[in-house]
């Protein structure tokens, strides 16, 4: 994918597997129409934070999305969080139900994994398209399958790890054909919290570990 003008080599750096990973899930695999309603399920991660300006600017009327923190959700607003829930202090499944009038959403794009499974069906609207990216909080989880049918979900997992090169391709074209311009014009972009040198690598990952951070990490050769 060519580097526009506009990005440093660091903010290029931060962005691809982001984007791609977020286009992918929301628009690939989620089928992400004009007006959906989006759950983004570990919004203040690189996926999330893509998948929140994926949604914007493909038209998404209402992007909602979690965090661990306030904080945050205040600084997420920026990138398209239409409306915050801080899943420490907030029930995830009633909130995004009160926020839609109990209708639910329709693409959620879930990081979080087994710890997520329960609020993402009762947080999902009938016909509602549940795309698996990330297992943050636990792999192994307990559905209720008669509340999934009674809903008609579509429960997807997606990875890169079992895609050939043709296949991941046809991904890094659909981003940069469908964001390529907002890339260009500086309404996509990819927050850097921090950049360590190679020869900190140690203390780069230890300041990831403190979950601190907001956007990427780079590490600079």
């Amino acid at each position: 994918m060519r580097v526009p003008e506009n990005l440093s080599w660091t903010d290029a750096a931060a962005t691809p597997v982001a984007l791609f990973t977020a286009h992918d899930a929301l628009v690939s695999i989620g089928q992400l129409r004009r007006g959906d309603r989006v759950l983004v399920q570990a919004a203040a991660s690189g996926v999330g934070i893509a998948a929140l300006q994926v949604a914007r600017e493909l038209g998404a009327s209402v992007v909602l999305g979690t965090a661990g923190s306030s904080e945050k959700l205040v600084e997420l607003a920026r990138f398209g969080l239409t409306y915050g829930i801080d899943y420490r202090s907030e029930h995830i499944g009633e909130r995004v139900l009160a926020l839609t009038n109990g209708e639910g959403v329709d693409v959620i794009i879930d990081m979080v994994g087994a710890g997520a499974a329960a609020a993402n069906l009762q947080a999902a609207a009938l016909g509602a398209r549940w795309v698996q990216v990330g297992r943050m909080a636990g792999s192994v989880a307990q559905i209720d399958l008669d509340l999934l049918s009674k809903k008609r979900l579509s429960l997807i997992g997606v990875t890169f790890r079992t895609r050939n090169i043709d296949e991941f391709a046809d991904v890094v074209h659909g981003a940069e054909r469908d964001l390529g311009p907002a890339l260009s014009a500086g309404r996509f972009a990819m927050p850097v919290t921090r950049v360590f040198g190679l020869d900190e690598a140690d203390r780069a990952q230890e300041f990831m570990r403190k979950n601190l951070h907001l956007g990427k990490i780079v590490l600079l050769a």
